[in-house]
């Protein structure tokens, strides 16, 4: 296959069986048009929306309880109404919205044709619900979600697969797709983190979750992975492996 050919299948295509993510298309708005706080969103009104928003806060909540037994200096008590509030299906779909739409060419680790909301693990798609959040217009719910970004931080490095990883045992010669969506995760929240202009909190990313970030990468192995074949050997049935490597080289 001619490799500028190759670009006729890097999206799905009928021919390698994969399927766009439906829920794009369903709920952007117009290309001309902007994300704002007066922008109408199309509902997809998911059940498994709802059940993730719930397990959101629910992993939330418990991960609070650990903090407040770990930590010895004060925290805030566990907001669960507010939680609840930011976390429903309609902000969501919002959030999801401003990933997708407003900021994937600047933070590009999703292949956003094969990202589903309902498939993915919780871990990222909290990060990638936060970061829609931290560039969001200044709504409420948008402002209250900053609220929740030190919790998810602790929640997903202290997730059992990114402490498996830094284990270092019985890790695959190839990264599964875990082990890329944890990482994508952490990636995600050292970013939101490190956009706050707070001392402490930079202080905490650069000295304590950044090593622990780099040292997860190490071990998972994505830094040896390169593609199997030649890339004009790819063909379409190909399409999935050459996304699942691709995911990890990039």
């Amino acid at each position: 296959m001619p490799w500028l050919s190759m670009l006729d299948w890097l999206e799905p295509t009928s021919e390698n069986e994969a399927s766009y993510a439906p829920w794009l298309t369903a709920l952007l708005p117009s290309v001309t048009t902007g994300f704002s706080e007066a922008s109408s969103l199309k509902s997809i009104s998911s059940p498994v929306l709802s059940k993730r928003g719930e397990e959101l806060v629910a992993q939330l909540s418990e991960t609070h309880q650990a903090m407040a037994l770990r930590n010895a200096t004060y925290l805030p008590e566990f907001d669960i109404s507010l939680a609840e509030s930011v976390f429903t299906v309609t902000n969501l779909e919002y959030f999801l919205g401003v990933y997708a739409y407003s900021i994937r060419s600047y933070h590009p680790i999703l292949h956003i044709p094969t990202f589903s909301y309902e498939q993915v693990s919780l871990p990222l798609f909290l990060a990638i619900i936060l970061l829609g959040a931290l560039y969001s217009p200044p709504m409420d719910h948008a402002v209250s979600a900053r609220l929740f970004f030190h919790i998810s931080e602790e929640y997903i490095f202290n997730h059992p697969t990114f402490r498996q990883l830094l284990l270092g045992s019985n890790t695959p010669k190839e990264p599964i797709i875990e082990t890329i969506e944890i990482l994508q995760a952490a990636l995600t929240i050292l970013v939101i983190q490190s956009s706050i202009n707070n001392q402490s909190t930079r202080r905490r990313i650069r000295v304590e979750k950044n090593p622990l970030f780099n040292a997860a990468v190490r071990l998972s192995g994505v830094l040896r992975m390169k593609h199997r074949i030649s890339m004009t050997d790819y063909t379409a049935k190909d399409w999935a492996l050459f996304v699942h490597h691709e995911s990890c080289i990039r």
